[in-house]
Formats: C-alpha cells, structure tokens, sequence
C-alpha cells in the first residue's frame, strides 16, 4: 500500500483542478510522486528533489525517429543526460500520471533529472526528464588562449622523449593576435560541425 503523501505534496496536489489538463500540471504530479513514491518495481523507493520546470524541455517535440538529444540542442538545451516519455490515450493528467508509476517509475525517481517538461497535444502527452550541462562562464577567448600559450611554452622549455627521439628544450612562442583570431574562428567551425579536425 502506497503511504500517504506528506504536507509538501498534498500542497501540491491541492493547487490542481479537479481534472487537470496540461504539462504544467502533470510536472506538478510528477513532483508530488517524487516527494512520496511509494514503492517502485516491487521496492520501497526514496523520495526524490523536485524537478524544476523547464520552458524549453515542455516545447521540444519528440516524434517517431526523433533523435532526443539532438531534438534538445535544437531547442537550444544541452543536457548531460535525458529521457523522453510519450503516452497516448488518457484524458487528463491525473490519468497520465497513473500510468507513469506503473511503467516509468525508475525514470520518474531517478535523481540525476533535475529538470522536466510536459506537453499535451490532443491525446498524446509526453514528459521530458533532463539533466543540464551546468553553465560554465568562460573567460575572453584571447585571455583563454594566452593561458594555453603559457602552457605550451612551459612544455617547451624542457628537454622531451617522443617516440625514440630526444628533443632540446626549445624557445618561447610569442603570442600573435591573428594567428590567434584565426585558431578561435577555426575552433567555432568544429564545435558548430562537431567535427574534430586540423587541416582545411
């Protein structure tokens, strides 16, 4: 027998209509579970952190072939890992959500999703559960580059083996502004191709 939910989610399940309808509200449920699963495939589950509700995640649109991650970049979502549901029929959220504890439970309750979104189109619902890749603030692209000058002359200065053949310490490498612009534009190609590469 599954325990009651505590105050956080009767709260939560308090603030519904009695019919629910939309993604908003089926990300609430979803939270509502994770304060109190139950049991889950035959076990005792833990309770789990609310997932924050994601406008991108509830627009992107997952269909027969769709490529998930792929699906998420072009939203303009990177994810460190996500997992797409789709159930068709039910009428309502509440009805949604019956099912996704019979079947999804382990995904529901998975502790690495920190974020979700749900969207409903007629009779097709579907959930979006995702970690993000956290955001990195990175510094200006020449003062990056001058650190890995730094480190490239530091390798520099000391006497190397590589293979069978031993090389003098060689002399420093003198930033240059151009050269530099065109490493970045060159770094931008690959990272927007995600092809990894040296030669043009």
């Amino acid at each position: 027998m599954k325990p009651r939910l505590p105050a956080i989610g009767l709260a939560l399940l308090a603030a519904l209509p009695a019919r629910a309808d939309s993604g908003a509200d089926l990300v609430t449920l979803i939270n509502a579970y994770r304060a109190a699963p139950g049991t889950c495939d035959g076990r005792q589950a833990a309770a789990a952190r609310p997932l924050a509700r994601s406008a991108a995640l509830s627009e992107v649109r997952i269909d027969t072939g769709t490529i998930l991650q792929s699906a998420l970049e072009d939203a303009g979502y990177v994810s460190r890992r996500a997992e797409a549901i789709t159930v068709l029929g039910p009428g309502d959220a509440h009805e949604v959500m019956e099912l996704l504890e019979r079947k999804y439970c382990a995904a529901l309750l998975n502790p690495q999703f920190t974020e979700a979104g749900a969207r409903r189109n007629g009779g097709e619902w579907q959930v979006v559960l995702a970690e993000p890749v956290p955001k990195v603030i990175l510094p200006e692209w020449s003062q990056a580059g001058r650190a890995v000058l730094d480190a490239v002359n530091a390798a520099r200065a000391v006497p190397r083996i590589c293979g069978n053949e031993r090389f003098a310490a060689a002399p420093a490498l003198a930033w240059n502004q151009s050269l530099g612009q065109a490493s970045l534009s060159h770094s931008q190609v690959m990272a927007r191709t995600k092809q990894l590469r040296h030669e043009e």
